[in-house]
């Protein structure tokens, strides 16, 4: 019985261990993805070993290879970078250092529109973390 029992259970491991395989689909990279660093808009291209980046009209360009997880661009160079994958979220995100982090996604990124000014607000409403989001100089 014991014999049964685990053969049978060897053999449902190796049916769901197919099953499970077969559900996981290759993640296609390829096309345009949209980040914003502080106001600027960066373009990211990607085709088949080729990568644009156009960052607010600037554009740069190389080769790039992707292993399902990571996204490595001019592998092998003194400019080599490596951008994760965040496959529950669908975006690229790029560590520029220093706690400066850009997620870049399918999506274009809407325009900023600012709030409208005011002239009631109270020093208390400033207390607490702030995070810039866009810079204009």
């Amino acid at each position: 019985m014991k014999k049964f029992l685990s053969m049978f259970l060897a053999a449902l491991l190796l049916v769901s261990s197919a099953c499970c395989g077969a559900m996981a689909e290759a993640v296609d990279v390829t096309g345009e993805w949209y980040g914003d660093l502080f106001g600027m808009t960066m373009i990211l291209t990607l085709t088949d070993g080729t990568y644009t980046m156009d960052l607010a009209g600037e554009v740069d360009g190389g080769t790039y290879s992707f292993d399902g997880t990571t996204l490595y661009m001019d592998e092998g160079t003194d400019v080599e970078t490596q951008i994760p994958y965040d496959a529950e979220n669908n975006v690229l995100v790029l560590d520029m250092g220093d706690g400066m982090i850009i997620e870049l996604g399918r999506e274009p990124i809407a325009a900023f529109v600012p709030a409208a000014g005011r002239i009631d607000s109270t020093i208390e409403e400033f207390a607490g973390e702030w995070t810039a989001t866009q810079v204009n100089a």
